[in-house]
């Protein structure tokens, strides 16, 4: 019998109880110009309709949203109560790591803040190639070859593409309600790439973890939006994002017959990488900007309405879990598998740090007010 598809490219054999090895990833490393990366995605052809499945996933997602909610609520309320604190102990404890930060944010706005020129021209691309580059290593088949190249040109396109429709789209609404905002690069992004491959690489997920911006909308000095403006200006361009995202995912099927019609052109494998680095970057993009922590956009959001935040996260969590992770499972077992049990536990861990944090602080103003 032909074996059905299940997550990340896994595949079960319809007559037998026992699943393949959840890590192996149907791929020919000869098979022309395709990364791996990119064929790892499902088509909506090849994920399932089955109510079982779908309940599962709306279930997982909805486990997996309350415990990132309950996780920023609680380090929301720690650092309000106790943010001078937490300053200080990480000054004590971090503060050769975070002079070299602070280092390198102040030379970096001595090159391109506020400044025009060659050097601020070449900041952009150059933070989108080290990005990209960073990315790129997620590939299995990564070297020099058409693969990485067509991969490399993917992601590249995605982050530039995601990063202006996204937060372009913040400044334009801040602008209309009359505030001043730009869009400042985010050289953190690069930091935030490598963990993104660490964890990639530890964990074998294909298509890998990618948070696809590399600049930020940034209100200008003296310019200010109200609470409820504020979250407007954030989820109407994350709902757009996402309108994008599925469209690329259902341009993906096409778009991967062209590319398997011609496995030796680069140009043909070109527009599938396109469509499936949108919606790897958009989804997991937004997943995590969504998380309601007080320095994320999901916070604004939160804020302005808990309805419009479960809307959107709840229909990207959900992307989330059912084209990456849980395509044909219909029970809770898929959590046993690699990569879904990785992430579960990786939220968990979030959870248990932030849990950790709230009682150390609670118990050392008990002890500290005991003293008094």
């Amino acid at each position: 019998p032909t074996p059905t598809p299940t997550a990340l490219g896994e595949s079960d054999d319809p007559d037998t109880d026992e699943p393949d090895d959840p890590s192996s990833i149907p791929f020919d490393p000869d098979d022309g110009a395709r990364p791996e990366w990119v064929q790892s995605i499902p088509t909506i052809g090849n994920v399932s309709g089955n109510t079982s499945v779908i309940m599962t996933n709306i279930a997982l997602a909805g486990f997996s949203l309350m415990i990132l909610l309950v996780s920023a609520e609680i380090l929301n309320q720690t650092i309000e109560e106790n943010e001078h604190d937490i300053k200080k102990t990480a000054r004590k404890y971090f503060g050769p790591v975070l002079a070299v930060g602070e280092g390198i944010g102040a030379g970096w706005h001595s090159l391109f803040g506020n400044r025009t020129g060659l050097a601020t021209m070449l900041a952009a691309p150059f933070i989108l190639l080290l990005t990209g580059l960073l990315y790129v290593i997620e590939e299995p088949g990564f070297g020099v070859n058409e693969q990485t190249l067509v991969l490399l040109a993917g992601i590249l396109f995605t982050m530039a593409f995601l990063t202006y429709m996204y937060d372009g789209t913040q400044v334009l609404l801040a602008r209309q309600l009359g505030a001043n905002s730009v869009i400042r690069l985010f050289p953190a992004g690069i930091v935030l790439a490598l963990i993104c491959v660490l964890f990639t690489r530890m964990d074998g997920f294909q298509p890998g973890v990618i948070y696809g911006f590399i600049a930020a909308a940034t209100l200008m000095a003296g310019s200010q939006l109200s609470r409820d403006d504020e979250g407007r200006v954030v989820f109407f361009p994350a709902m757009m994002i996402l309108a994008i995202c599925i469209l690329a995912w259902l341009l993906v099927s096409p778009f991967r017959d062209i590319a398997t019609d011609h496995p030796e052109s680069a140009w043909a494998a070109l527009p599938e990488a396109v469509a499936v680095g949108i919606f790897v970057g958009a989804v997991q993009g937004i997943f995590f900007q969504l998380i309601p922590m007080k320095f994320l956009d999901g916070h604004k959001v939160w804020m302005w309405s808990k309805l419009a935040w479960v809307t959107i996260a709840g229909i990207t969590g959900f992307l989330f879990w059912h084209v990456m992770l849980n395509t044909n499972r219909s029970d809770f077992g898929a959590v046993q598998e690699t990569v879904p049990a990785t992430a579960l536990i990786a939220m968990a861990l979030c959870f248990i740090f932030t849990l950790s944090v709230y009682v150390f602080f609670r118990f050392r103003q008990a002890m500290v007010g005991s003293t008094a």
